[in-house]
């Protein structure tokens, strides 16, 4: 199936030893020229068309290749070259020097629309901000869940619980045996035996950390102390 194209032609009454029109972009039709027509001669016979074309930017001045034009009475089917000439000052002007024994066209297109266009500066974008992925982790049963990136962690938050209660306990303890006890020094701190003895209940493991044993034997004054305080509290 063959579409029909009714895109105009760009340039017309092109001479040489014939008159010629082109379309540098897109097919159309004129006369006998048909079927994706780019260079049409005296509209009747295609001297190339728009699928296939070839821009080559390696040559000086750069061209612009259509292959597949009208045969007869060629032994091969009709090329046009169209060398592209930058000239600022001039709109479009378009000639040829064809020869009417060969198969191959040549023409020269002169324009500012050929002129090489300098590049835009590149737009300005802003950096977004990092963020820091979150990590997978593999639970001991083998199942994959998403670590995320929490800054306190549960062993922070029981020691901060523990650091609170203790130093509760030793203010208000303090205040008691300073109001109530008139305690002075370190006679103040509340279960003082206690915490005297308590150096002596930590066990240090060769080669490992620290770990607490609870000894059966405590001193007499410690028991007493400990003792004794209970039944204040109470």
């Amino acid at each position: 199936h063959t579409h029909t194209h009714t895109h105009k032609r760009s340039f017309t009454g092109i001479k040489g030893n014939f008159e010629y029109s082109y379309n540098p972009c897109t097919g159309y039709e004129e006369g006998g020229c048909k079927n994706n027509n780019a260079v049409c001669q005296s509209s009747k016979a295609s001297c190339g068309r728009q699928p296939g074309a070839k821009f080559d930017t390696t040559k000086n001045p750069p061209t612009l290749t259509y292959y597949n034009g009208d045969q007869p009475p060629f032994p091969q089917k009709r090329i046009s070259t169209i060398s592209l000439v930058c000239d600022e000052g001039t709109d479009h002007k378009m000639e040829t020097k064809d020869d009417p024994v060969k198969s191959e066209y040549v023409f020269t297109l002169t324009s500012k629309y050929a002129c090489v266009q300098k590049n835009p500066p590149p737009p300005v974008t802003t950096q977004p901000p990092i963020t820091r992925p979150i990590q997978p982790t593999t639970t001991s049963g083998g199942h994959t869940k998403q670590k995320t990136d929490n800054p306190i962690s549960l062993g922070t938050i029981l020691d901060l619980c523990v650091f609170f209660v203790l130093l509760s306990y030793f203010t208000i303890g303090f205040a008691f045996m300073y109001v109530r006890r008139g305690a002075r020094g370190s006679e103040a701190i509340p279960n003082r035996e206690f915490w005297i003895a308590l150096p002596g209940l930590v066990k240090v493991s060769h080669g490992g950390p620290f770990s607490l044993s609870c000894k059966r034997k405590a001193s007499k004054a410690a028991r007493e102390s400990l003792l004794g305080n209970s039944t204040l509290n109470a």
